[in-house]
């Protein structure tokens, strides 16, 4: 019984994993932050420049998938900023977030 549950939890974390990697962003956009695990939520689409996350409620994000040569860096009041860096990448960048942004700055060459 206990295999089956690790397994089943095993195979619903892939299956969110692939699904976040399938996700692109727009030609006008600089990344996509998701709020849900799985990445099937609408995103909040990010611009290039500097903002910050409103409505504050919105500042859990969960996975963030950056365009090709773009980086965004997250910043909190509370932890240092966060990069997720696709620069140099000829694909979509998918990771984690694991602590809370409230201001960003995104930018694309």
């Amino acid at each position: 019984m206990k295999l089956i549950l690790l397994i089943t939890l095993f195979c619903g974390i892939a299956n969110a994993e692939s699904l976040c990697k399938e996700k692109r962003v727009p030609g006008n956009k600089c990344a996509v932050l998701y709020l849900n695990e799985d990445c099937d939520d609408d995103g909040g689409q990010i611009e290039e420049g500097w903002d910050t996350v409103s409505p504050p409620s919105l500042k859990q994000w969960k996975n963030v998938v950056v365009r090709p040569d773009c980086r965004l860096v997250g910043w909190s009041e509370t932890v240092l900023p966060v990069t997720f860096n696709a620069m140099d990448s000829n694909s979509h960048l998918w990771e984690k977030v694991e602590k809370e942004i409230e201001d960003f700055n995104c930018i694309c060459t």
